[in-house]
């Protein structure tokens, strides 16, 4: 099942990769305008800012990988990146959500639910633009993830793990006290 994991992952992200080719950028101007420039100062000055002045406007994680795009010096260049790596981070969701259907359906369902998560437009559509739901949705999943088996098994590392990415400021407030 792991090579029909890997198949599929691969098969998704070379789709949404050309689906994302389709959506001009930025085309959320204001979210996708910050996040840009926040990756670009991690990148070039080491520091969360936008025109020089520090910004703590969104969490660090998703400007932090979107600013290896900025190896690229010319910024359409950048821009194609940035959504290719979107899709390699959105279609992360994947491996949680198979995670979490293996626990309650045989191997060849929990595949199909996943190819269907994997496609489900939340998931899907979020690659072309540079929004931090293409981070948020895997890690969100992954947490579901963690807090399920911390209930199942008498285990600290789930607790750890749980307790991490609830804290976490990607995931909101949806799993605070």
């Amino acid at each position: 099942m792991k090579k029909n994991l890997i198949i599929l992952y691969i098969i998704l992200v070379v789709v949404k990769i050309a689906s994302s080719l389709l959506i001009t950028s930025p085309s959320f101007f204001g979210d996708e305008y910050s996040y840009a420039k926040t990756a670009r100062s991690m990148f070039y000055e080491g520091k969360s800012a936008i025109h020089g002045e520090p910004t703590n406007q969104f969490p660090p994680l998703y400007p932090a990988i979107l600013s290896f795009a900025y190896i690229g010096d010319y910024m359409p260049t950048v821009y194609l990146l940035m959504k290719i790596i979107n899709a390699i981070l959105s279609t992360l969701i994947i491996i949680p959500a198979y995670l979490i259907l293996i626990e309650f359906f045989e191997k060849k369902k929990a595949f199909l639910g996943t190819v269907i998560i994997g496609v489900l437009p939340p998931t899907f559509v979020f690659s072309g633009v540079i929004m931090a739901e293409n981070i948020y949705y895997p890690l969100m999943l992954l947490t579901f993830y963690f807090v399920y088996k911390s209930f199942q098994e008498k285990s600290y590392k789930w607790d750890v793990f749980a307790n991490h990415f609830r804290r976490s400021p990607t995931n909101g407030m949806s799993l605070q006290e």
